[in-house]
């Protein structure tokens, strides 16, 4: 399905989530049940509020994605104590 498909379809707004921005951020991030994922997907391609708020936070996430990648590649990244422990199988407390 794809926005021209959905050309003059109204959304119920009673259908959009209380909190688009965090409903797009979970989405983006891979946190929605496949079901929750379908939701998603068929509302946000027929409410344009949604549509909008999907598009800043796909910005925004692609974003964050690529500093993470190029301060992980830059070895200038903040060192995770503990890290070298748990690759190594030996974390504490299991």
């Amino acid at each position: 399905m794809n926005r021209a498909s959905l050309a003059g379809r109204t959304p119920d707004p009673d259908r959009c989530p209380r909190d688009p921005q965090e409903s797009a951020e979970a989405y983006l991030l891979g946190h929605l049940r496949p079901d929750e994922a379908r939701g998603f997907e068929d509302h946000y391609l027929a409410c344009g509020r949604c549509a909008a708020v999907f598009e800043e936070s796909r910005a925004f996430v692609t974003a964050m994605k690529q500093a993470a990648g190029r301060l992980c590649r830059s070895g200038k990244g903040p060192r995770v104590r503990g890290a070298a422990t748990a690759r190594s199988g030996g974390a504490r407390g299991s």
